[in-house]
């Protein structure tokens, strides 16, 4: 089945954009950027503490920003989440403290950021974006 879910470009600066999306969470609804240039889905560490950690084993999971610092990391596991009237379950996405960049993003667009919808989440659902129409396509539900 495919799905055709609206999303929104915000200009972080002039000719600078972000593609954004609303997710929803326990009902609530929050602001992620979708960006397939984050191997993972990213949870703001807040939103994260609602959710079950997965256990890890020995390895210590890590994600870098874009400037190579290591941040610390937990994995959860997102039970429901909704693009639109769209329900995916069981999504692993890392927790990270995106507090400071929530802070820049709010500042910058005056909008507060709660994650990062990664590449992975766009392979699992053979995702396609159409920045003309502003139109995330999804091919695999669930």
């Amino acid at each position: 089945m495919r799905v055709k879910i609206p999303f929104e470009l915000i200009e972080i600066e002039k000719s600078s954009f972000h593609p954004v999306i609303n997710i929803t969470l326990k009902g609530e609804s929050y602001l992620f950027v979708i960006d397939t240039g984050a191997s993972r889905t990213v949870i703001h560490s807040e939103l994260a503490a609602q959710f079950p950690r997965i256990d890890m084993g020995t390895s210590e999971p890590f994600a870098a920003s874009i400037t190579a610092e290591s941040l610390p990391v937990t994995m959860v596991c997102i039970d429901n989440l909704y693009l639109g009237e769209n329900q995916f379950t069981n999504i692993q996405a890392f927790s990270a403290d995106l507090s400071s960049i929530s802070s820049y993003y709010e500042t910058m667009t005056g909008k507060r950021l709660y994650g990062l919808l990664g590449c992975d989440f766009m392979i699992n659902t053979k995702a396609t974006m159409n920045f003309t129409k502003k139109i995330l396509t999804l091919t695999r539900i669930g």
